[in-house]
């Protein structure tokens, strides 16, 4: 629906694309998933929404990983975002923790 009505590049849009990379990545398309995830970062990073990107940027490496593309370097690079945006501890820290050590073994 807002792919229809907003405009290209706006700013809601990025948190659509994350739902959906989020959605296709979770029924087993990691390719298209992956397509989704890096337009929300593109569309988030544009916006200057600094937290929706590093959020979109992890699931983005859980996808390239699900597609045989591991990159702890992008994970680690995730995650030192969301470490600068987030408050110690904070619930989605740890999965970003877990999710880069995950990728490290990969």
């Amino acid at each position: 629906m807002q792919l229809a009505v907003l405009p290209d590049g706006h700013a809601d849009l990025a948190a659509t694309f994350a739902t959906l990379g989020e959605t296709l990545l979770q029924a087993g398309d990691a390719a298209t998933a992956a397509d989704a995830l890096r337009r929300a970062v593109a569309v988030a990073e544009a916006a200057s929404d600094d937290l929706r990107a590093a959020r979109a940027a992890m699931t983005l490496t859980v996808a390239e990983a699900a597609l045989g593309q591991p990159s702890f370097p992008a994970a680690e690079a995730a995650r030192a975002r969301l470490a600068n945006l987030l408050p110690a501890g904070h619930p989605e820290l740890v999965r970003a923790g877990f999710n880069t050590a995950w990728l490290a073994l990969a």
